[in-house]
Formats: structure tokens, sequence, C-alpha cells
């Protein structure tokens, strides 16, 4: 098996992600990076290449190395250029908040296009959001409870209606408010770069994508209940040879969940186009696949020869005689 998608990060740090491999009897996993240079505090922990490299010496049995440089950088692709030359094997994962249409991100485009190398990207809609850094104790609180999605944003939404009747906690609900811009939520765009840049392998990941599974996607973050019109991303992963999707996180655990039967329909059509992945994301992916009694063929494309058969044309020659 494979984890196409993973993080070493200061909450999941090296060694507990070489336990989670060796109790899910993983052979192997795709390292990511995340690197922005956000506007406003919003939730962003940088994962750096340098971490990644040093994670892929110690395992280099274990981890398949993958950098994503934040295109808005001014070195970004020598920074990429660099580490792609030491070994790295895709551009991953891509997470800004930018547009396809970004002129900085072409040259990146470009070189991932002539040298065929994956691309997973990261897409999510823009919103209201809370930051979760604070000048004191009770900012961040504040701003923790009015982020949390848990019992159904309940703990916010009591904020906000507090605050209309208490100027104090207005002020401090306003000074930790602010518009997140998204990340790359244009399908459309999506659609032209791939058409574009047919030499890269693009990797569709994130809650927006995910929502897309149906039509129309839904206004909540993850939208349950069944899929009563096939989304956007069906016709796209039947059209486009180079388009890949990989199924990690709560946003593709939501979309499989929400509809078993839907679920089962799509693995089977697109078995050669999913990458089975987590994103630190341990809520039963797994046993919900294994719940669907899936075909023994798609299980094998999942969970390993489509991860491995995308980077075939990227490892570096054997030298055996």
């Amino acid at each position: 098996m494979i984890d196409a998608h993973l993080h070493v990060s200061p909450n999941f740090p090296l060694q507990a992600l070489i336990n989670y491999l060796d109790e899910e009897k993983i052979d192997a996993c795709w390292l990511l990076s995340w690197e922005e240079s956000p506007s406003v505090d919003w939730h962003y922990i940088p994962l750096t290449a340098e971490r990644i490299y040093e994670a892929w010496q110690q395992y280099p049995e274990r981890i398949i190395p993958m950098y994503a440089p934040d295109p808005l950088l001014p070195d970004c692709l020598e920074k990429f250029r660099r580490y792609h030359q030491l070994g790295f094997l895709g551009c991953a994962e891509l997470k800004t908040a930018i547009d396809w249409d970004e002129p900085a991100l072409i040259p990146l485009l470009n070189y991932l296009n002539d040298h065929r190398l994956p691309l997973t990207f990261h897409m999510e809609e823009g919103r209201e959001d809370y930051r979760f850094k604070g000048s004191s104790n009770l900012e961040r609180y504040l701003g923790k409870l009015l982020r949390t999605p848990r019992f159904g944003g309940m703990p916010g939404n009591v904020i906000k209606s507090l605050a209309k009747g208490l100027p104090w906690l207005k002020k401090q609900e306003m000074n930790l408010r602010y518009d997140f811009p998204g990340y790359m939520m244009d399908m459309a765009g999506l659609e032209s770069a791939v058409q574009r840049f047919p030499g890269i392998k693009f990797i569709g990941h994130g809650p927006y994508f995910w929502k897309c599974i149906a039509d129309p996607p839904g206004n909540a973050p993850y939208p349950t209940g069944p899929v009563e019109q096939p989304g956007v991303i069906w016709r796209l992963l039947e059209t486009y040879e180079n388009l890949y999707a990989d199924i990690s996180g709560q946003s593709g655990y939501q979309a499989l969940s929400r509809d078993p039967k839907t679920a089962a329909d799509f693995l089977d059509r697109f078995s050669n186009k999913l990458l089975y992945g987590t994103d630190n994301y341990f809520a039963g992916l797994k046993p919900l696949l294994e719940s669907l009694r899936l075909n023994a063929a798609t299980y094998r494309r999942i969970y390993e020869e489509n991860a491995r058969s995308l980077l075939e044309t990227v490892l570096p020659a054997s030298t055996d005689s």
C-alpha cells in the first residue's frame, strides 16, 4: 500500500508517521509540503521542503518526497528545481490563495509539464473566518470557539449572538474576523490548465474539489446526503487522461461516506484515476472502502498501482548492470 498524501508537522512528527505506516501495513507514503505567504493569520502551518528532505534521508525506502513552492515567492521555480534535482518526485501540495490563471504560477507549470511531473493541488472555497492567533489567551480561545465545526458550529453562533448585545465581545469578534479568499477554487480554470499542460499529472484534492462530486455542490463545507446528480469532477476525470484525484482528508472521506452506493460506482468507474491517502485524517477511510466490497482490481489500483504508476516516468534510471 501507498498513502499518497501525508505530512510531517509539529503535531505529527516523523516517528509518529513511521509508526502509522507500520501499524497500517503501508509500505511507503508521499510526503507533502505546505508553503504559502498568507496575507492574514489564517490557519497555516509551514511544512517545509527541508523537513521533508531530512525525513526522506532517514527513511528513503518509506518516504517519497514532494514539494510545492508558493508561486508568489520570487525564488519559487529556483527552489523547486533545486529539490527536483535532489530527487524529489513531484509538486505537492500546491495550497495557496491564487487562481489558476495567476501569471506567477505559469513558470512552475511549464517546468512540471516539461518534466511530466505529478501535481497535487488543494481546492477550497473562500469564506468569512476567524484568526487562530490572538494578542491574549481570551482572543485565542474565542477564535477557537468561533472556528470549530463541532456541535454544528453552535459555539460560534452563540458567541456571535451574544456579541450583538455586548459591545466588548463584538469588538473581540470583529478583531478576529477576516475574509479567507480560498484556494484555487475555479473549476473552469482547472479544466483550462489540464488542457494547456498535458504533461502534468494533475491530482485533485480538498473540500471544494470533493464537494463537486455532486451537482449542485451545496453550501456546507462538507455536504451530507445522497448524490442526486453527478458533479463536474465526474466529467473532468472521464474527459482528461492527465487528471487524477486523491481521496484523502475529511473532504475525501465525506464525499464517499455521504452516499455509499454512489461512492462504489465512482470508485469502480475511476479506479485507474484515484489514489488512496489520508492527509493525516485517520477517521476510517480504509474501513469505509472495505465496506463497499469493491472488486480486487479496484482496490489494487487505488491502494498502490495508481500512485506507483504516476511516478514511473519520473523515477531515476536504474544503475543495475
